[in-house]
């Protein structure tokens, strides 16, 4: 276990973001994830994107507590 900072190998004169989705199920993630992977302006060039992808993590969660 770690935090975000350490979990990415942060250096100091950088800032980490975190970001998430909710979906209202996983057909409806599926058809988008697939919809955005077609669309022209995300690029997949390592080269010309805004950070390291090789420090970026993800996962998904499954809710404990349904209010």
């Amino acid at each position: 276990m770690t935090d975000f900072y350490r979990a990415v190998i942060a250096k100091s004169d950088e800032t980490v973001a975190a970001a998430f989705y909710i979906w209202p199920d996983k057909e409806t993630r599926d058809k988008a994830w697939e919809l955005s992977m077609k669309d022209p302006r995300v690029s997949h060039d390592p080269a010309t994107m805004p950070f390291d992808g090789m420090r970026m993590f993800w996962g998904g969660f499954k809710p404990l507590i349904m209010a």
